[in-house]
């Protein structure tokens, strides 16, 4: 289950975030040679996917989680003041914390955090796949909120075709064009910024992608769905799917995980 990360309770929120901070002090599990914790084998699960990791569970059956996973709605945030700065996400104590310091004189971070959880935390990957280690950075902007708004997510959600959806939630690689998925990348900025390869570096990256994926479970009836045919990444390159592929982990078709509530998914937002 994933649960509106607005909803929480205070402590639910601490829980949360100890859970993760559980995950940076447990050994990696030696897929990947520059990883130095199970918070590290996240990062580099997205870089080179493996059947080995899942992170709930990992939350759950190695540090003793029991909630649901928080997502992050920032059309709230957009909505109401065009900025996201200002986020309970970015909460110090209850959050992720704030901005990265500012590393010129435009005042728009770009630095290491220096508060919240994780502000004392090295990473071991990135940028890219480059094994290095390096703070964790931000870097606040409110170009790219629009994206983010609710009357985006409208649009997103009434697509009647799943190709047409994924369009709204990722727009076009040539020529290029920004939506949600970017929207959320760009606007936090730093290593979130680093959209191909860097998940989870800073666990509000998470929420984003739990809350794309919300957006997706708002139109569980895209007339489509079960007829998919659309292509595997919205960059040049790549390749066409349907929906009796099997590419995932562990292997079973993509038809059997377009239903969340449904096995082997079994999961709702909230």
């Amino acid at each position: 289950m994933s649960q509106l990360r607005r909803d929480l309770t205070s402590q639910q929120k601490i829980r949360f975030l100890g859970a993760v901070k559980c995950l940076q002090t447990l050994p990696a599990r030696g897929l990947f040679t520059a990883a130095r914790t199970r918070f590290d084998d996240f990062q580099a699960v997205h870089i080179d996917l493996t059947d080995e990791i899942n992170f709930v569970e990992t939350l759950r059956n190695e540090c003793g989680f029991t909630g649901a996973l928080p997502y992050w709605d920032w059309s709230w945030d957009v909505d109401v003041s065009k900025k996201i700065d200002n986020s309970p996400v970015f909460d110090p104590v209850y959050g992720f914390g704030g901005n990265g310091i500012d590393t010129s004189v435009s005042g728009a971070g770009g630095g290491c955090i220096t508060t919240g959880p994780f502000a004392s935390y090295n990473l071991s990957l990135g940028p890219s796949t480059t094994p290095t280690n390096h703070c964790i950075t931000r870097a606040f902007s409110n170009m790219f909120v629009s994206s983010l708004s609710s009357a985006q997510i409208a649009s997103t959600t009434k697509q009647q075709t799943f190709e047409n959806f994924r369009i709204e939630v990722e727009g076009f690689s040539v020529p290029p064009t920004l939506k949600a998925h970017d929207g959320g990348h760009f606007s936090v900025g730093g290593e979130m910024r680093d959209r191909s390869c860097v998940l989870p570096t800073s666990r509000e990256l998470g929420s984003h992608f739990v809350a794309v994926a919300a957006a997706r479970s708002e139109e569980p009836s895209l007339c489509d769905i079960w007829a998919l045919e659309c292509r595997s990444s919205f960059c040049e390159r790549h390749s066409q799917v349907w929906i009796e592929d099997v590419d995932l982990a562990p292997l079973v078709p993509i038809r059997a995980v377009m239903d969340t509530e449904s096995w082997p998914l079994c999961y709702k937002y909230i």
